[in-house]
């Protein structure tokens, strides 16, 4: 080919665009905010400790019953275990409050 050819064509091909391009960045920025918001919900309403504490909270278990849901649950500290071993084969039910502070104590230490 000739050199004025080489030209011409070039002239006729259309400017490729820039690698800033918004789907570069964007798609990348709405999985990440799409994957926080399932972590998240995830954590809020469908952890196993979340659908305890609701269930207790409606009222829908009794506190005994939620300690021996709750003991199903690995557990990293003894300390934590012993106190729920403690609570759940007294000869009175749990303490409600006490309950529903463990349950809330091993969701903010997870």
């Amino acid at each position: 080919m000739q050199e004025s050819t080489l030209t011409r064509m070039a002239d006729i091909l259309p400017m490729a665009e820039a690698d800033t391009d918004i789907l570069y960045w964007l798609l990348p920025v709405a999985m990440l905010i799409v994957l926080w918001l399932g972590y998240s919900l995830w954590q809020r309403y469908l952890h196993p400790l979340a659908r305890l504490d609701r269930r207790l909270r409606d009222g829908r278990i009794s506190s005994r019953e939620a300690a021996h849901a709750l003991a199903r649950i690995p557990l990293r500290d003894v300390g934590q275990r012993r106190y729920l071993d403690h609570l759940r084969f007294r000869r009175q039910p749990p303490d409600l409050d006490a309950l529903m502070a463990l349950i809330r104590k091993l969701r903010d230490d997870r």
